[in-house]
């Protein structure tokens, strides 16, 4: 349980993990309440991904423990998805939305079971709720950059798991397709799903999430974003000065290199 008394969907103890001898991840302590959004920040090689990588069991720590929803071992479906970044996908593979989506549902079937029904109305289903209902039967990689990635949530959202991770959803998209994104999520985190996110995009973490994890292979500091994202901390972060500027309430990061 978090300090302010809510059930924590994620936490993670003493975590650390090491590749070929070097240290990645080192002794992380992080935890993420029920039904809020948390943002990761850090540099290229920070362990972003490798948390989260962590998180969903493909990379197993050399110590430490990490508990989803209150359980050690690899989650099932039921209880964490996974949208990939964007260059991990194979886009030019002849699928349509549709079927990209109903993969969702795979997870949560023994191998002798069939697709049904439920399972199509399901994928139809959210497909609607990222609102790409018009492009269900297009294939997949004549779609947007941005599309593209609402496909992928719409997947995680077929699988209708507690809580949703996503590896840097908004790299590569333009300013509009950025925010139709931070609007599903915000409306899927007010709806009670759990949101992890790693960014490089510090101008969104103080409107869109309640918390933000700061790494740079262990965790430099962890809060709330408006109180966390100081000049000071970000420098320790990224290793450069960085100035922050605060705009009519809003806080707008600019790296010096």
């Amino acid at each position: 349980m978090s300090s302010n008394g809510l059930v924590n969907c994620i936490e993670v103890e003493g975590v650390t993990v090491s590749f070929d001898g070097r240290t990645v991840l080192q002794d992380i302590h992080w935890s993420v309440p029920c039904g809020s959004a948390a943002g990761i920040i850090g540099p290229n090689g920070g362990g972003k991904s490798t948390l989260l990588r962590t998180l969903i069991g493909t990379v197993r720590p050399d110590k430490g423990t990490v508990r989803i929803m209150g359980r050690t071992g690899r989650p099932s479906p039921g209880l964490l998805s996974y949208v990939p970044q964007n260059e991990e996908i194979a886009w030019h593979f002849p699928v349509s939305v549709f079927d990209v989506v109903l993969q969702g549902r795979l997870g949560k079937k023994k191998w002798w079971e069939r697709i049904s029904p439920e399972d199509r109305e399901a994928a139809m289903a959210a497909i609607r709720r990222v609102r790409l209902e018009e492009h269900a039967f297009r294939p997949i990689g004549d779609l947007s950059g941005g599309q593209r990635q609402r496909a992928l949530l719409a997947r995680a959202v077929a699988q209708d798991a507690q809580i949703i991770l996503l590896d840097e959803p908004a790299t590569g998209l333009d300013a509009t397709a950025q925010h139709d994104l931070l609007e599903i999520l915000d409306e899927m985190r007010d709806e009670g799903k759990t949101i992890v996110a790693t960014t490089h995009d510090l101008d969104c973490l103080t409107d869109h999430f309640d918390s933000v994890l700061c790494l740079r292979g262990r965790v430099v500091c962890q809060g709330v974003p408006r109180e966390t994202l100081t000049p000071e901390t970000l420098s320790l972060v990224f290793g450069r000065h960085v100035a922050v500027f605060t705009e009519q309430g809003e806080v707008t990061m600019i790296e010096h290199t």
